[in-house]
């Protein structure tokens, strides 16, 4: 597996998902992705996985292994319905709900984005962070390859990304 991971500038190592589209019958393969991620949680002291949308039962394998849940919502109405659900989805698997961590992106600079709290209100749970949008920043990030928070680490967004994660590191300590 260690030979799987491919090196990125920045210092992390990744497991790339297949570009197949014939390889998403893999998702059925529901004790491969237990083993996988058990595995993964050896070879650093954070692991994290993208584990898209909804809750397939690969990840509702995966999901109780994990001891931080992120979910993404954008401020609009759609995606907070989606995420409401996928909340209470993620509770009804026994899990915490203090263990999942809300992160409201706002891609688009536009009037028509939800405030957090009005968020928070539908989404019946609190929000950790708000991402404000930064479409020229993502874009840099892009063409140098590299992560947000190395590509301008005092932007406004980048402050917001290692936010969170000083969050998930105090909760971590608290253990």
């Amino acid at each position: 597996m260690v030979s799987s991971l491919v090196a990125h500038g920045s210092g992390l190592k990744l497991l790339l998902a297949s570009e197949n589209p014939r390889d998403v019958t893999l998702t059925s393969q529901v004790q491969n992705y237990e083993a996988l991620v058990t595995r993964l949680s050896t070879l650093a002291r954070f692991v994290v996985l993208d584990l898209g949308v909804g809750l397939p039962g690969f990840v509702q394998k995966v999901l109780p292994l994990c001891t931080e849940r992120i979910i993404v919502v954008e401020g609009v109405p759609s995606s907070i319905q989606h995420s409401r659900m996928l909340i209470d989805g993620i509770a009804d698997l026994k899990i915490d709900r203090t263990s999942i961590s809300v992160v409201l992106n706002n891609r688009q600079r536009s009037e028509a984005q939800m405030q957090w709290a009005k968020v928070q209100e539908q989404l019946n749970h609190s929000v950790a962070i708000t991402l404000t949008p930064a479409p020229e920043l993502f874009m840099q990030a892009i063409r140098m390859q590299t992560p947000v928070v190395i590509c301008q680490p005092t932007n406004i967004t980048s402050q917001q990304f290692l936010k969170m994660a000083d969050t998930i590191l105090e909760r971590e300590k608290a253990r």
